[in-house]
């Protein structure tokens, strides 16, 4: 067994957490949101399993066909857990 990995293997695990973690939390829009989160707070829920970035987070999360809303004047990643009821927006 060699100590060298192929090139984008050391990102392969960030991304299998990552989906994991996001396979809680499916894509929303204001209407089915039950979760609001920025990246940083993603962020701070993987670290005990890795860690990624702010950037790599919020690179998946667009890709993904996650929405950014706000939350006040801090843009969110728009989320829903099945089985939820759907937050109110703030009037």
């Amino acid at each position: 067994m060699t100590n060298e990995q192929e090139p984008g293997a050391a990102l392969d695990y960030k991304i299998v957490i990552l989906s994991r973690y996001c396979g809680e939390f499916q894509p929303a829009t204001s209407e089915t949101v039950t979760i609001r989160k920025t990246s940083e707070e993603i962020k701070l829920d993987i670290r005990p399993m890795a860690d990624l970035s702010t950037n790599e987070i919020a690179a998946y999360m667009a890709t993904h066909n996650y929405t950014i809303g706000f939350d006040d004047n801090t843009p969110v990643w728009l989320m829903r857990k099945d089985g939820e009821m759907e937050l109110r927006q703030h009037e």
